[in-house]
């Protein structure tokens, strides 16, 4: 598992997943780095579970669903209201 390690006390060490929703994942951080960059990158769910080892199957599913309430709520939240202009032509 991933830590830090404190400077001052090298014996303590803290999990970079502690009090985030990687405590609880089965999925090692790698993996949701890289799927999340996939996904992204409009990889399909089936091309990202081969490439990281996700089994394709609930766990992708859950996966991208999780990601695409992220992409609504930031969308709702902070682009709703911007106006997308296209390139200006003369």
């Amino acid at each position: 598992m991933y830590s830090l390690r404190c400077t001052s006390n090298r014996n303590r060490e803290i999990s970079i997943c502690r009090n985030t929703f990687f405590e609880r994942s089965k999925l090692n951080v790698r993996d949701v780095f890289v799927f999340v960059m996939n996904f992204l990158d409009n990889w399909s769910l089936s091309q990202d579970a081969k490439f990281t080892g996700i089994s394709y199957g609930s766990m992708v599913m859950d996966w991208g669903s999780f990601m695409w309430e992220i992409c609504k709520e930031h969308y709702q939240r902070y682009m709703k209201s911007k106006v997308f202009l296209g390139p200006h032509r003369d």
